[in-house]
């Protein structure tokens, strides 16, 4: 393997001894994929494959990691930070005020933007930031009083084929983003258009 290759493409030589002064040179290219199926299956690996093939192969087989970040993938993990710590602190018989889960939503939108390119396109971190915040306040004003026995509860369950009844190698696997005294399960998230009664 010649010195100056990627990690995974090993670099063979093959242009003649003579060549060797020029300043052409020819490669041949070998690319050496490890490929491993993720040992289990979520909602957000269904969705990806769903929506293209391609890209579940290069995020949850090739462990391809994306280019750039999205403004709603920032906002929805910022979103679920600040609920989560909100429902929490009650559990633990606090009584958490607003403006402290704004502090930690601040927080974890700054982390979410940091280390990675983010396509912004018309917004920015202010504007975001402040959307963001009125989001929070208005759901905990409206929700944050549920009876919430339990925050971020995993869980994992077998897939069977309909078809077949076959017992399928990867469970499903995630988590229950708040669950409630009766039982009920509140699953969290945000979107930049209104949800339909059918949704």
């Amino acid at each position: 393997m010649l010195q100056g290759a990627p990690p995974n493409i090993d670099l063979i030589d093959e242009s003649p001894s003579s060549s060797r002064a020029s300043t052409i040179c020819f490669w041949q290219i070998k690319v050496v994929v490890i490929k491993a199926e993720p040992p289990t299956t979520s909602a957000s690996q269904l969705t990806s494959f769903v929506m293209c093939p391609r890209k579940y192969s290069y995020r949850y087989v090739l462990g391809v990691e994306p280019e750039f970040r999205s403004i709603q993938l920032i906002l929805g993990s910022a979103m679920h930070s600040a609920i989560g710590w909100w429902f929490e602190e009650r559990l633990q018989g606090h009584t958490p005020d607003i403006s402290d889960a704004e502090k930690v939503l601040a927080a974890d939108l700054q982390a979410g933007a940091t280390g990675v390119p983010v396509r912004w396109k018309t917004t920015t971190p202010e504007a975001l930031e402040i959307e963001a915040k009125k989001l929070l306040r208005v759901y905990l004003q409206d929700k944050g009083d549920l009876p919430v026995t339990a925050v971020e509860v995993p869980f994992q369950v077998d897939i069977v084929d309909p078809a077949t009844g076959e017992l399928l190698p990867r469970p499903m696997k995630g988590y229950f983003d708040l669950v409630l005294e009766d039982g009920r399960v509140v699953e969290l998230k945000t979107s930049s258009r209104g949800w339909s009664e059918r949704e």
